[in-house]
């Protein structure tokens, strides 16, 4: 199997819209870093955890971005969803 473009062979996987254009978010990692970034290039990027697996989730239930499961060496995973101004972000705070 062999593929002239990368990004049609393996598309990046949407988490959720960009909230400053009208792009989507996917995750870019790399040897240092992990980060969402826009699908349009507008400049809006948002950090995750560098450490531990990362496992992208099904949809949450209170904005339509999807979840991340984060599971570091010797810790208890933890999940969350992406999106800053998601309900459920404030729902776990308290």
């Amino acid at each position: 199997f062999t593929c002239d473009s990368e990004k049609v062979c393996f598309p990046p996987e949407i988490v959720g819209p960009c909230p400053k254009c009208e792009g989507s978010m996917f995750i870019i990692t790399t040897k240092d870093s992990r980060f969402l970034a826009c699908t349009e290039k507008c400049g809006h990027t948002q950090s995750l955890p560098k450490d531990g697996r990362l496992t992208i989730l099904k949809k949450c239930e209170h904005c339509d971005w999807k979840k991340l499961r984060i599971k570091a060496k010797d810790k208890d995973a933890i999940e969350f969803c992406v999106n800053l101004r998601c309900a459920s972000r404030k729902l776990n705070k308290n």
